[in-house]
C-alpha cells in the first residue's frame, strides 16, 4: 500500500499523530470540541483513505508559515525531512494545504510565492519519485456568530493573490494542484480557522473532488 505524507499547519494536527515536539492545535479538548469522534474525522486522513494509501507521517505544525529560513517554516529542511519518518524511507504521496498562516500575518505575495517555491524544490528534490499535491486556500466561517467574516485581504494582499501563486509554482514545479478555492467553499468552524467534523468533511470533500481528473491521468 502507499504511504502519504502530509505538510500543513494546525488545521491539519491531531494529538498523536504528529511528530514528536510540534505545536499541536488539535488536542483532546480541541477534538471533542470540534465533535471529531477519531482521525479518521480529519481532512488529511478522509483524502489518504480515499486515495488507497495509508498514512507515513503528519508533518504539519500549528501555527507555522511556509515563509522564513528556519524551522517550523514549511520551506525548512527540518520540515521537509520529517516526512521520510524514522525508517527513512521516502512517501509515495505528499498532501501539501499551507499557507493560511502567512495570509493572515499579511506576508507580502511576493515573498510567500518564493517560500511555496522553495518549499517544493525541497520536497521534489528530497522525494524525487513522490506525487506531491498541493491545495489553494479556501475561506471559512464561525459557526453561531453572523458577523465574523473571513478576510477577503491582508496587508494589501488578496487570498485570490495568494492561490494564484500557489497555482504558479505546483505550475512551475510540475506538481499537482488540487485547487480546492473553484469549490468557493467556506467551512465551518468556531473560531474562524479550524474546521469542525463537518468542516472537515467538507474540505475532504473538495480535495477529493478536484483531484479526480489529474490523479486519472497521472
Amino acid at each position: 500500500m502507499k504511504k502519504a505524507s502530509v505538510v500543513g499547519d494546525s488545521i491539519s494536527t491531531y494529538e498523536g499523530y504528529n511528530p514528536k515536539g510540534y505545536a499541536v492545535h488539535y488536542t483532546s479538548r480541541e477534538i471533542e470540541r470540534n465533535s471529531l469522534a477519531s482521525v479518521e474525522d480529519t481532512w488529511w486522513m478522509r483524502v489518504i483513505v480515499a486515495l488507497g494509501a495509508e498514512l507515513k507521517v503528519n508533518g504539519s505544525y500549528s501555527g507555522s508559515l511556509v515563509s522564513g529560513d528556519a524551522f517550523p517554516a514549511a520551506a525548512s529542511p527540518e520540515r521537509i525531512e520529517v516526512l521520510k519518518g524514522p525508517d527513512g524511507i521516502s512517501p509515495d504521496i505528499i498532501l501539501v494545504y499551507i499557507g493560511v498562516n502567512d495570509f493572515l500575518s499579511g506576508i507580502p505575495v511576493g515573498r510567500f510565492s518564493e517560500a511555496y517555491a522553495k518549499m517544493l524544490f525541497g520536497l521534489q528534490n528530497t522525494y524525487p519519485c513522490a506525487q506531491i499535491i498541493c491545495a489553494t486556500l479556501v475561506r471559512a466561517y464561525c459557526d453561531g456568530v453572523a458577523r465574523w467574516h473571513f478576510p477577503e485581504e491582508r496587508g494589501g494582499v488578496s487570498l485570490r493573490d495568494y492561490n494564484e501563486a500557489i497555482r504558479n509554482a505546483c505550475r512551475q514545479a510540475g506538481v499537482i494542484t488540487a485547487d480546492i478555492a473553484v469549490s468557493e467553499l467556506i467551512y465551518e468552524t468556531l473560531d474562524g480557522i479550524h474546521p469542525t467534523r463537518s468542516g472537515h468533511q467538507k474540505l475532504a470533500e473538495v480535495w477529493l473532488e478536484s483531484l479526480k481528473d489529474p490523479l486519472s491521468c497521472s
